[in-house]
């Protein structure tokens, strides 16, 4: 009976709950940035210290900046090409939905709030179904940073004329069972089924469980477009930021990029440490050919253009959101 009465009030209240979870959002996103930017370290500084090197090289830094709409973009047409036709969204609206993900997704470990963000836009009966396709692409973008990575891993191999044996057909037997996973979701999703009580679970293991090869396919599309821009994004900034020894050749940078996101996407980090393991990541990577200082600029360049300007932009879009929490 209690129960009853406290999720009627719920209901009865719910405009002013939303605005509360509304403004407690965008409040704790501020803040965390805010600590990361500021307070444990001195961006102004490092502004001011590569001040001469960002204005040499501004074309560069522009390029990258506009990448970031690109970026998103893609996201937001691949989440609403996997909703159709069941959920029909406006890709503005989907965008939104995507930058507002980006917002809830800082505040949560190796970001896996984001579907929490995006189901804000999402009229409340159709959420189970947006939130199993947000997963679904979290998945194909996730299969696109192991299969190129283990790729260039190969290239990498080779190149410092280390191949082993045993790496080709270890190599081969992965990207083929990775495909295979993919495409075979339908019973990868069986994992669930201990969850099976779980309405929401339960309704969302079938939806993943019968996307067609078609939308899988395209949700690959979608990844892959997402991780050339990306890529071409770090690859800019490294070139425009980082002062690169003379034996440094470009195939290094064409092959350690992916092997980047590679160690990036298997190392599981929280908000609060994120900027500090990517930086950590690639000066180990390149730490022959340049100075430590430079790559962790360009790291944390990459997650102010790509991940805190969204942030900020998603938690204004959700800001001005009417959010409504239950069906009618």
């Amino acid at each position: 009976m209690y129960l009853q009465k406290l999720t009627k009030r719920i209901k009865d209240n719910q405009q002013h709950i939303g605005t509360l979870i509304k403004w407690g959002i965008f409040v704790l996103s501020i803040l965390f940035l805010y600590r990361e930017l500021f307070l444990k370290r001195d961006f102004v500084q490092l502004l001011k210290d590569y001040g001469f090197r960002m204005q040499d090289n501004w074309q560069l830094l522009l390029l990258v900046v506009l990448l970031m709409p690109v970026n998103w973009g893609l996201e937001g047409l691949k989440w609403r090409s996997l909703m159709k036709p069941q959920v029909k969204v406006p890709f503005l609206r989907a965008l939104a939905g995507t930058m507002a993900g980006v917002t809830v997704s800082i505040l949560t470990p190796n970001r896996v709030g984001e579907f929490a963000g995006r189901m804000l836009f999402i009229r409340p009966d159709k959420r189970d179904h947006a939130v199993a396709m947000s997963l679904a692409g979290s998945i194909s973008q996730l299969m696109i940073t192991l299969l190129v990575g283990v790729v260039f891993g190969l290239l990498h191999t080779y190149q410092l004329d280390q191949m082993l044996w045993w790496y080709v057909p270890l190599a081969i037997l992965l990207l083929a069972g990775i495909l295979w996973l993919y495409f075979n979701l339908g019973r990868a999703e069986r994992l669930l089924k201990p969850w099976e009580k779980n309405g929401f679970l339960h309704r969302a293991r079938e939806v993943i469980g019968n996307l067609s090869a078609r939308k899988l396919s395209g949700a690959l599309f979608w990844s892959a477009s997402r991780y050339v821009i990306f890529s071409f994004q770090l690859a800019l900034l490294i070139i425009a930021l980082v002062d690169l020894s003379p034996h440094f050749r470009p195939i290094f940078l064409v092959i350690m990029v992916p092997m980047y996101f590679l160690y990036q996407t298997a190392i599981p980090t929280i908000a609060f440490s994120e900027i500090g393991v990517r930086g950590m990541i690639l000066a180990v990577m390149f730490t022959e050919y340049a100075q430590e200082s430079d790559l962790l600029l360009a790291s944390t360049m990459l997650w102010i253009i790509n991940i805190v300007t969204p942030a900020l932009i998603g938690g204004v879009l959700l800001l001005l959101q009417r959010i409504k929490l239950f069906k009618s």
